[in-house]
């Protein structure tokens, strides 16, 4: 069967969480090797148009290719040139590390969402390195971190709360990288995990759910009244059905996953699956 689990790096620049996805993908022979680990790296899209752009332009390629996986199964395919990765045609397991400092806990949880959407298995691991020894590897480095935004960045940095939040709550810290027992460990329990069991935890009121659904139900007839406007007749009446059904679609993974934070739920990202 085919399983991907997504794990999600937090850390500060210079905490060690690419040295930690280089040390993943080497590892051969050990408890991993029967494991396909591909390392998804933010730092190879920087630059690439504005922040919240580039940020986007990542989420929608780890949906790319979770979706591709899935499709392709065991069958070799190409990855994205900037994918790094260790892959066997032998293995159905898949771990996708999305490479981040992922300091926002909303970065975190589109994540969180996209998982849940592709029914993927969603686990973090928070490095939780000193600001002073991060500083002090950030000197070390070629393109190194302005200070001042390091020192920002740990300010506003959030770690997993995952007591207070269910989805949170297969969440990995680690004090430094050197704990790399614990890492294999957590990541083959990742897959043991059912999809969006997390997701189950969450304890909301009925009224909620019909609230947040009622919602999103209003934007996707807008945008499918917003795609059909400059259809004729004969076109507007196929398409209507189809993105009507697809509707009814969205709507029903919706509330299966009991998606009902306001705070946190982007509608936004449900109404973009409307093609």
């Amino acid at each position: 069967m085919l399983r991907i689990s997504v794990i999600c790096l937090i850390g500060l620049p210079a905490a060690g969480k690419t040295t930690l996805s280089y040390w993943l993908l080497q590892q051969q022979d050990a408890a991993l090797k029967d494991y396909n680990i591909l390392h998804l790296c933010y730092d190879d899209y920087h630059g690439e148009g504005a922040y919240k752009e580039q940020r986007l332009h990542i989420l929608q390629l780890l949906e790319q290719l979770i979706t591709t996986i899935k499709s392709k199964g065991k069958q070799s395919f190409e990855f994205p040139m900037r994918i790094r990765r260790r892959v066997s045609l032998n293995s159905s397991n898949y771990v996708i590390i999305c490479d981040d400092n992922n300091y926002y806990r909303s970065m975190r949880y589109k994540l969180y969402q996209l998982c849940c959407f592709q029914d993927c298995n969603f686990a973090q691991i928070y490095i939780s390195a000193s600001l002073a020894s991060c500083l002090e590897r950030n000197a070390k480095r070629k393109d190194d971190v302005p200070v001042s935004v390091l020192q920002q960045m740990d300010k506003r940095l959030e770690p997993p709360r995952p007591i207070v939040n269910a989805w949170e709550r297969n969440s990995l810290t680690l004090e430094s990288i050197e704990a790399t027992t614990d890492v294999i460990q957590f990541i083959i329990s990742s897959f043991d995990k059912s999809p969006n069991a997390s997701l189950k935890l969450v304890q909301v009121k009925a009224p909620q759910i019909q609230t947040v659904a009622h919602k999103l139900d209003l934007m996707l007839r807008a945008r499918i009244k917003e795609k059909l406007q400059l259809q004729d007749a004969e076109t507007k009446q196929i398409q209507g059905q189809r993105l009507n059904n697809k509707r009814k679609q969205i709507l029903a993974q919706f509330k299966a996953n009991k998606q009902t934070d306001n705070d946190h739920v982007d509608l936004e990202y449900f109404v973009s699956g409307l093609t």
